[in-house]
């Protein structure tokens, strides 16, 4: 999966200008953000671990996927879809982002790690979308 790094919206500009500077994204120089899945393990019922490696800001570090599914049903044009959720938490010092500022009570205003939810819908097919 490739993430364009710049389409970060948080509904704040001035935070996603921030977040697309040299202190976080980079996105001059880092302009993609991609996971490639190496393997899946079993974790129980309906329950997966999705194995792969995340590069991000330049750093390539293996991140799991927790992946839960869902349910399949049918979808408004005909096809059908399998959903799934996969969580994972990231340690910004993990991909060299470690800007941080100190509020007045002497605590850091972010904090060290980033909780990841993926909503995903898979779509059963023969040939892969050509866009």
């Amino acid at each position: 999966a490739v993430i364009r790094a710049a389409s970060i919206d948080t509904g704040n500009t001035l935070r996603d200008q921030h977040l697309t500077s040299a202190d976080f994204l980079d996105t001059e120089h880092h302009p993609e953000i991609t996971y490639r899945s190496t393997h899946l393990t079993p974790a129980g019922a309906d329950r997966w671990t999705l194995h792969g490696d995340l590069t991000m800001h330049g750093a390539t570090r293996p991140v799991d996927l927790d992946l839960a599914y869902l349910g399949t049903g049918a979808d408004p044009w005909g096809g059908t879809r399998a959903a799934f959720r996969a969580t994972t938490e990231l340690r910004r010092d993990d991909f060299a982002m470690n800007y941080n500022q100190i509020l007045q009570a002497g605590i850091a205003a972010i904090g060290t790690t980033l909780k990841v939810e993926l909503d995903i819908q898979a779509v059963q097919g023969t040939t892969l979308p050509t866009t």
